[in-house]
């Protein structure tokens, strides 16, 4: 039988493999744009907070180096959450379709079985056998993608990092408002904390993404606050 003979007498076959294929492949692009719609609103909290953030640094009454550095760590940290959520969101996307496929696929494969093995395989027709194949091969590429490319281990850190960033801005912010809500004596004090903080930022973000930048201007410099801190023993 020559490869022309063939084609026309399985072309409702082929037809139907083609037809079924292509229906997989618009519902696994279904479930992908639905996926990113569902973890965009899982973000979107985090993402008004960092909005909020600077608008509390800004509005403060923080001295300019503070102030501006404040905002510059605040930044750099929100880049790495956009990294991390960039990522997230991505993965989210593949490993819901992934996950929600596999399921129907196994569902489908499952009940061609049921109605296979009792009449035996050489007992159905092509187009079934041709349905069954396929979601049989659907169901093996979902299942082991899923493992193969880590998808859930890729979900997990990236969820982490970026929770681990907007942690950073929350310790930072909950010192800048205690600085603001301060009195003048006080203040004094929580500018030296404000500036330990700031560097303690700094070194949980060179922890999380083996990054570093200058902090030599957060230094207490000034001979008032080394005798300040002399008196009150720190």
């Amino acid at each position: 039988m020559t490869i022309l003979e063939s084609l026309k007498k399985y072309r409702i076959t082929l037809l139907l493999f083609v037809l079924i294929f292509i229906s997989l492949q618009l519902l696994a692009g279904y479930f992908r744009n639905l996926a990113k719609d569902i973890a965009a609103t899982s973000f979107q909290p985090y993402e008004d907070n960092a909005t909020l953030y600077s608008a509390i640094v800004e509005k403060g009454n923080l001295p300019e180096i503070q102030r501006a550095k404040t905002l510059e760590v605040l930044a750099i940290a929100d880049g790495h959450k956009k990294h991390h959520e960039e990522i997230a969101l991505n993965t989210f996307r593949f490993r819901y379709m992934t996950v929600t496929m596999l399921m129907i696929c196994s569902i489908l494969v499952a009940a061609l079985l049921l109605y296979i093995t009792p009449k035996g395989w050489n007992q159905i027709n092509d187009n079934l056998k041709a349905v069954f194949l396929l979601l049989v091969a659907h169901s093996a590429f979902y299942g082991g993608s899923s493992v193969v490319y880590g998808q859930e281990a890729t979900l997990e850190d990236n969820v982490n990092q970026y929770v681990t960033f907007d942690n950073i801005q929350k310790g930072l912010i909950t010192s800048v408002i205690r600085y603001q809500l301060g009195d003048s004596i006080a203040r004094d004090t929580l500018i030296i904390r404000l500036n330990r903080n700031i560097a303690a930022t700094n070194e949980k973000i060179m922890m999380a993404n083996d990054i570093k930048f200058n902090l030599q201007e957060y230094k207490a410099t000034t001979e008032t606050l080394k005798e300040y801190l002399k008196d009150v023993g720190q």
